[in-house]
């Protein structure tokens, strides 16, 4: 299981960071005024699944991120703070994307859709610990746990 939080990182700096060749010049593209980048796509497509995938995408990117981070870190961390740590995650990809551009756009969008995965995650993993606790206790509580039957 301790691979599954580094693979989240990497498929998500994967899929958000490496260069989309178009074959045009690539300019920087940014977004800071919320929600105004979802409302273009759902107005200014003809199918509207193409703005919600997006939408979806953003949100599903992040849920395993949350859910991995709270499961190593319940005991020291809150969902406050992994939720914190998914949107400065999210704020840094935004970042590289505008400093390297990348055919991507920096849209402060992503930065709300990526939190809201990441606390997802959180409350995902907060449920099922809820509904099965000893499915999810991390190798440490294990360890504790059999330290304090012997």
């Amino acid at each position: 299981m301790n691979i599954i939080f580094p693979l989240s990182i990497i498929a998500i700096l994967l899929i958000t960071v490496i260069p989309r060749h178009t074959g045009i010049e690539q300019i920087r593209v940014v977004n800071l005024i919320p929600f105004i980048g979802m409302y273009k796509l759902m107005t200014n497509y003809v199918d509207i699944m193409v703005p919600i995938k997006n939408i979806l995408f953003n949100i599903i990117l992040f849920i395993p991120f949350g859910f991995t981070l709270l499961w190593k870190n319940h005991t020291k961390l809150s969902i406050y703070q992994i939720t914190m740590i998914g949107f400065l995650f999210s704020l840094l990809i935004e970042f590289i994307q505008y400093i390297f551009p990348s055919g991507r756009s920096s849209d402060i969008d992503d930065i709300i859709l990526n939190t809201f995965g990441t606390l997802l995650g959180c409350l995902f993993w907060n449920l099922i610990y809820k509904l099965f606790p000893k499915f999810l206790k991390t190798s440490n509580e294990n360890t504790n746990l059999q330290n304090n039957f012997q």
